[in-house]
């Protein structure tokens, strides 16, 4: 979430250029103003969100600065998924599958830890209170032994097994729609089989006149 390209996933860079490139196909004007406003948008987000930051991070900062391109990329990920092929539909899974489990489900694990003082003894995987004590969990812990403070975190606790459930529940849900989706329609690349006029029949809606019968002319009677 600290670079640009990745921000969008682990495989969200290369989904952009197929998409992109894919768009280069299509016949579509060289010089709009729908085309011209996106593309000055993304390079005004790009150059002010950067010089709007004064603190500098070696791994960068686009979670606080340049959250706009990261929603229009999603947006134009999401956007294009129904008429992708199918091989890029599955592409696309695989990348979420991997951005849920180790994006998010390893991320969500992590800030349900407990931690004592440094002098306690390591928690699974070895971590310690010294691996979870940094950033932005650091801050909260200190604000919260200074100022006696009760996070909603704290609250629900004892009720986290239910949270997870629910949100594996959703999580799998979802992979399963999207892997239905992915498997079962034709994108925009893989012509189906009633789009095939050699196999339309005559009474077919795909052969030439829409399924009516022919006209014949007025027939002509024969001289005796």
């Amino acid at each position: 979430q600290f670079n640009l390209p990745f921000a969008l996933g682990c495989l969200g860079p290369v989904l952009v250029v197929i998409g992109l490139l894919g768009a280069r196909t299509k016949h579509l004007p060289k010089q709009s103003s729908e085309r011209t406003f996106w593309l000055l948008l993304a390079v005004f987000c790009l150059v002010v969100g950067i010089a709007v930051q004064g603190e500098r991070y070696t791994l960068g900062l686009v979670h606080i600065t340049l959250q706009p391109l990261v929603v229009l990329g999603i947006a134009y990920l999401a956007g294009r998924f129904g008429e992708s092929t199918r091989a890029v539909k599955w592409l696309a899974w695989t990348g979420l599958l991997v951005d849920t489990l180790l994006g998010v489900a390893i991320h969500f694990w992590f800030q349900s830890l407990t931690f004592g003082d440094r002098n306690s003894p390591p928690g699974g995987w070895g971590i310690t209170s010294r691996d979870l004590l940094i950033g932005s969990v650091k801050a909260n812990w200190k604000l919260e032994q200074q100022q006696g403070l009760t996070y909603l975190g704290d609250s629900v606790e004892p009720y986290a097994w239910i949270c997870a459930i629910a949100a594996f529940t959703m999580a799998l849900a979802f992979l399963a729609l999207l892997a239905r989706e992915a498997g079962g329609r034709t994108g925009a690349g893989e012509p189906s089989i009633n789009q095939n006029p050699g196999r339309a029949g005559a009474g077919s809606p795909n052969a030439p006149g829409g399924g009516r019968s022919r006209e014949r002319g007025p027939r002509r009677s024969r001289r005796p």
